[in-house]
C-alpha cells in the first residue's frame, strides 16, 4: 500500500496502477486502493493503513518532512521498529524509482 501512495504521490501512475493491482490481489481490499487514488486518505478506516499512507506520502513529497509524532502514530498503530524502518526504506526506494521512470519516460506499451 505504502508503494502505490508513493507512486500517486509521484504522479507515477503506472507504478501505481501495478503496485495497486498487487495490493488487491494479496489483500483482497481494493477500497483501500480506492481511498488512495481518490486522495482521500481521512476516510480510510483502519488507522494503521491511514497511519502507513499518511508517512508515506510525507515522504513522497519534494522536500520530505517526517516528525516524531509520525513514528509515534505508526507505533501506536503496533508497527514494529523493523516494520517502521521497512516502511521508511520501502518508501524512500519506490520514490527514486518513480522519479528514475519519469526520466526515462513513458512505459513501453505492448
Amino acid at each position: 500500500m505504502a508503494a502505490t501512495q508513493t507512486s500517486v504521490v509521484n504522479g507515477c501512475f503506472y507504478c501505481a496502477s501495478v503496485h495497486a493491482a498487487r495490493y488487491i490481489q494479496l489483500s483482497k481490499a481494493p477500497d483501500d486502493i480506492e481511498i488512495l487514488f481518490a486522495r482521500a486518505n481521512d476516510q480510510q478506516t483502519d488507522l494503521q493503513k491511514k497511519a502507513i499512507t499518511a508517512v508515506a506520502q510525507q515522504l513522497s513529497r519534494a522536500t520530505p518532512t517526517l516528525h516524531k509524532q509520525d513514528v509515534e502514530a505508526l507505533a501506536a498503530q503496533n508497527l514494529s521498529a523493523e516494520e517502521i524502518v521497512d516502511l521508511i526504506f520501502s518508501t524512500a526506494l519506490f520514490g527514486w524509482a518513480n522519479r528514475l521512470m519519469h526520466s526515462l519516460g513513458q512505459a513501453v506499451e505492448n
